[in-house]
């Protein structure tokens, strides 16, 4: 058992040419007892692939994903995200954060940029 929230990072390889392209996937969850959403999605445009903390990520807001509200274990699709606010290379990436106290189980599915 730990004393301090868990934070854990899901990270995909650099993307070319991010502007052209649509994010996609589903998210369950299951055993909520968080008070807020441990759950956020970024994009990095400096993201080396090396270091995460050194990176520049920009929350990615207003996501269609499961919530407190969400069925345990029902599958929420995102939708189509447009990227197009972006250029270049970018990388995108899956934040949980696990509390020390309460358990939930969240899972994300078939990522695709594209």
């Amino acid at each position: 058992m730990t004393d301090n929230e868990m934070e854990t990072w899901l990270i995909t390889p650099p993307v070319s040419n991010i502007s052209s392209k649509k994010l996609s996937f589903k998210t369950a969850v299951a055993f909520w007892n968080h008070a807020d959403t441990p759950f956020g999605v970024y994009i990095s445009t400096d993201f080396d692939g090396s270091n995460f903390e050194t990176a520049t990520w920009t929350e990615l807001t207003g996501l269609n994903v499961a919530n407190a509200s969400s069925p345990n274990h029902a599958w929420v699709e995102t939708g189509d995200i447009d990227l197009s606010a972006y250029s270049g290379n970018a990388a995108i990436a899956f934040k949980y954060v696990g509390s020390k106290t309460e358990t939930t189980s969240y899972r994300i599915d078939d990522v695709k940029v594209q």
